[in-house]
């Protein structure tokens, strides 16, 4: 199967690769079809979301391992049903965002480890989590 990327052109894609998200992310809810690339080598840092509904819809994502943080997300029961799995099977990534800095620097890359992203790989499904404040400060250990 041909998919148009943002940033990688036109990509063959396997389409048992494919991932679902059935609640789409916060802000772009008409997307449900995601393939994940990431960069050569055996430990990739940076990996990227992109959507197959929408070309220019990709989004930059890292493992928590890379900025020192370890989850521990108690998933509800409706998250466990959407991914279809045990919390033991599920890979884990957060979301980057690009903050414009005023500053010499150009600008800067901020974590949004509220917000982290749940992929099932054996179900390919996935969900983002918005964690409240007082959430977030018990899941990170």
């Amino acid at each position: 199967m041909l998919i148009k990327t943002r940033y990688f052109g036109t990509q063959e894609v396997d389409p048992q690769t494919i991932l679902f998200f059935p609640e789409g992310l916060p802000g772009f809810e008409s997307c449900h079809r995601f393939k994940l690339f990431h960069e050569e080598g055996e430990r990739p840092i940076i990996h990227y979301l992109q959507s197959l509904d929408d070309p220019e819809a990709v989004f930059s994502m890292v493992d928590p391992s890379w900025l020192g943080l370890n989850y521990e997300l108690p998933l509800s029961r409706q998250e466990s049903t959407v991914l279809k799995a045990t919390q033991d099977a599920l890979l884990v990534f957060v979301m980057l965002a690009g903050v414009q800095n005023t500053g010499e620097e150009g600008p800067r890359i901020r974590p949004l480890i509220s917000q982290p992203v749940v992929i099932n790989p054996q179900t390919r499904r996935g969900i983002q989590l918005l964690l409240a404040r007082e959430d977030f400060d018990t899941v990170l250990k």
